[in-house]
């Protein structure tokens, strides 16, 4: 319950880090504060997958009965760990990535005599020399 309270709180976080596009440093806080709680979310849910079978292993050796099988859900709740940890691992990999695109422009003065421009040819060749 506490693993599923974390992921709906981290998700929450960071779709609110994804909108906020004024501060950027607001937005890495975001993503950070999501990221923890992800984390916390893993750490829960790997102690209850450890701690599930060896209490459960326990108390039926107690009561005399050694044969015992995992169901489908302890399967799927070590499938839901292996997504958190890749959501907590793409939140560390993506916090302080921000692309820019920006363009360039080129501007040469009076390398033509006649006309005081040049071609795209020429700007070129003596951008590169």
């Amino acid at each position: 319950m506490i693993t599923l309270a974390c992921s709906i709180i981290g998700i929450g976080l960071v779709l609110a880090g994804i909108k906020h596009e004024e501060r950027q440093e607001r937005k890495a806080q975001l993503y950070q504060t999501g990221g923890i709680t992800f984390f916390i979310g893993v750490i829960c849910i790997v102690l209850a997958l450890i701690l599930f079978p060896t209490m459960l292993r326990s108390e039926l050796h107690e009561r005399g009965k050694d044969q015992w099988f995992f169901g489908w859900s302890y399967g799927l709740a070590w499938g839901a760990t292996i997504f958190l940890i890749a959501a907590c691992g793409l939140l560390i990999y993506d916090r302080n990535k921000e692309e820019i695109f920006y363009k360039e422009k080129l501007y040469l003065n009076q390398d033509d005599e006649e006309t005081g421009m040049i071609n795209q040819d020429q700007a070129k060749i003596k951008t590169l020399n």
